[in-house]
């Protein structure tokens, strides 16, 4: 009698931490969120730093600013975002990822990013182009969530996925059981 294989991989039964793969709504919402806990200080920095700096020490720190921000994700496997609708990186397989995994993750993930900088301090306009090339392929990157895998583009290549946590309360109930309706007679 002949077994079948056992697959390590079990993509239907994630970890019971965390729940199913996110796509683009609450992924887009996370987006939101972050853009406007960056935007609103970065505006402000900007006014500052513009007046009392100059334009480029100014455009050189937001985009650092934004980088530091964004590195959350190595050390949290979320942005801010993220961790306010309970969104979390995690592996395919729904386990924990790694911090390598992580890094590998943020870094595809912000090529628009250290593109612009380059561009911010060099003046280039080659890195302004490729700049624009780039935030056109995070943009298409992102609608890969539209597929039933889930995943972007920086999540297929570093093999990640985002998942949705559960709360605490809701990992200590233990599963009820339907009890059969009673039919009147």
């Amino acid at each position: 009698m002949s077994q079948a294989p056992l697959n390590p991989l079990n993509y239907a039964q994630p970890p019971q931490q965390y729940g199913a793969r996110e796509g683009f709504l609450l992924r887009f919402c996370a987006a939101l969120i972050d853009g406007a806990f960056c935007f609103i200080p970065g505006f402000i920095l900007t006014l500052v730093l513009a007046n009392v700096a100059g334009v480029w020490l100014a455009a050189v720190l937001v985009t650092l600013a934004y980088i530091g921000y964004s590195s959350l994700e190595i050390f949290k496997a979320a942005t801010p975002g993220k961790m306010l609708l309970r969104l979390k990186i995690t592996n395919e397989d729904g386990s924990e990822a790694d911090r390598q995994t992580l890094i590998k993750r943020w870094v595809i993930k912000q090529i628009p990013q250290f593109t612009r900088l380059l561009f911010v301090l060099t003046t280039v306009m080659l890195f302004n182009w490729l700049t624009a090339f780039c935030v056109i392929g995070y943009v298409i990157s992102c609608c890969l969530t539209f597929r039933s895998e889930r995943q972007a583009l920086h999540d297929t290549m570093a093999h990640t996925a985002v998942t949705r946590t559960q709360t605490a309360a809701a990992l200590a109930m233990p599963a009820t059981e339907q009890q059969p309706q009673k039919q009147a007679a």
